[in-house]
């Protein structure tokens, strides 16, 4: 299913949590694997070309000199991570992150972006992360990519990363629609069980009439069911309506209860003047979340894929 994945990671270490979940989905689709370092600066403005040394922590400017040195020991620290997994390249480059992620992405044509919700550069930079939201970096590339987003928050189990059991979060909008496509897409390559799930929310201080609450709540049901039948999958499919006050807490509870391994999300809520903003339930949801979230852009990020190649793959790993 995925040809091309790229992860990007700002220690010079191959034990994060995201980078691991990459190499074992490039594993399991016998994709290659782009691993990214950024040298960021932690100055702005004309200073913005000087970067600390790994070794020395002094301020350097950037060179192929070091660039070069950064990638072999890159390379060393991964070798562990890696294993006998050959299939991939190490990228060094000094820049602002997601800038350089997104075009690396772009260069190389990958069909999956894997990052992790923060970075350490809030740290160094002495900014306080925000409980709830993921760092500025994964927003700038959730924002600007041309293919889905995958934020790894935590350590993954390998047989999770099967995909077994996808949810998609249906909230009938333009992005949704994006996701459910893909999340189709995702069902079909790992043979997975799909479920489409949507909380009704309920607003904890209105008083509703029980017929009246009945009623909207059957033509939410209808409206997801709708949506159901237009996935084209050939594995099972459910959907699944919740009553909830707040989206991200419905959605993170009821992966967990019910096992699911991804969740898949339309990465946009609302826009201004044109342009897409990313809603706060993608926030919350990606960094709190036990397993894997898929965020989807935009119509660009469900790419045409080979699905007669899909499904041999699948069978060939699972004999």
């Amino acid at each position: 299913m995925f040809r091309t994945v790229l992860t990007a990671t700002d220690l010079l270490e191959g034990s994060d949590a995201a980078v691991r979940s990459a190499i074992e989905v490039c594993r399991r689709n016998e994709a290659k694997l782009l691993a990214i370092h950024v040298l960021e600066s932690s100055y702005s403005g004309i200073f913005r070309q000087f970067v600390k040394d790994f070794k020395t922590g002094e301020d350097m400017v950037v060179s192929k000199e070091y660039e070069e040195r950064t990638r072999k020991t890159l390379g060393v620290k991964w070798a562990a991570t890696l294993g006998p997994y050959m299939n991939y390249d190490i990228e060094i480059t000094a820049g602002v992150p997601w800038i350089e992620i997104l075009r690396a992405a772009r260069k190389d044509r990958a069909d999956l972006v894997v990052l992790g919700p923060h970075g350490r550069g809030a740290e160094e930079k002495g900014v306080a992360r925000r409980t709830g939201a993921v760092g500025s970096t994964v927003e700038g590339v959730v924002m600007g990519a041309n293919c889905p987003v995958m934020i790894v928050n935590r350590t993954v189990q390998e047989e999770k990363l099967a995909f077994r059991k996808v949810m998609v979060c249906v909230d009938f909008s333009r992005s949704c629609e994006y996701a459910i496509e893909f999340a189709g897409r995702v069902a079909n390559a790992y043979n997975s069980q799909l479920l489409l799930f949507h909380m009704f929310r309920v607003t904890p201080f209105a008083r509703y009439f029980q017929t009246k609450l009945e009623q909207e709540m059957t033509n939410v049901k209808k409206r997801l069911h709708a949506y159901g039948e237009k996935v084209t999958t050939s594995t099972e499919c459910h959907c699944q309506l919740w009553e909830g006050t707040s989206p991200y807490l419905a959605i993170v509870d009821h992966a967990h209860q019910d096992g699911v391994d991804l969740i898949v999300m339309g990465s946009h809520t609302r826009t201004t003047s044109g342009e897409w903003f990313v809603g706060s339930t993608v926030h919350e949801v990606s960094a709190r979340a036990d397993c894997p979230v898929a965020v989807v852009t935009h119509p660009q990020a469900v790419w045409k894929m080979d699905y007669s190649q899909a499904h041999e793959n699948h069978e060939r790993r699972t004999r």
